[in-house]
């Protein structure tokens, strides 16, 4: 494939990636103020275990985004290479744009972790009480 089509596929997934992380930041918003409703005497739209099923879904979308930013920073640094390969300049932005994605991969792994975990404990806590 020719460097000019690569970089519109790299441009494209680009794009989906932040229409998902939009709708995830939607979501997010929607689930915080369903969670607030309670406190301010009002009914939520949605129970608890759909809340924690919407937010596991979301940290999904989150994780697969930003596994998905690791693979288009490294199809960057590819094309970079090809096109310039002695602007090291721009090679090692692009490195660092690579280890950047890469530690936001361990981060919502990380916060997909917390979440599955926390309605666990919620759950037992509940029991408890």
């Amino acid at each position: 494939m020719n460097t000019k089509k690569e970089e519109i596929k790299v441009f494209d997934i680009q794009m989906v990636v932040s229409i998902i992380l939009a709708i995830v930041f939607f979501y997010s918003f929607l689930v915080n103020y369903n969670n607030k409703l309670p406190l301010i005497g009002k009914i939520p739209f949605w129970d608890k275990n759909k809340t924690f099923d919407i937010s596991m879904v979301l940290r999904w979308l989150i994780l697969i985004t930003a596994i998905v930013s690791v693979y288009t920073a490294v199809k960057n640094y590819q094309i970079i290479e090809k096109n310039a390969p002695y602007d090291k300049e721009a090679l090692n932005a692009e490195a660092m744009e690579i280890i950047g994605t890469i530690l936001l991969v361990i981060a919502a792994f990380i916060g997909l972790e917390v979440i599955s975990h926390r309605g666990r404990f919620e759950d037992l806590f509940e029991d408890i009480a």
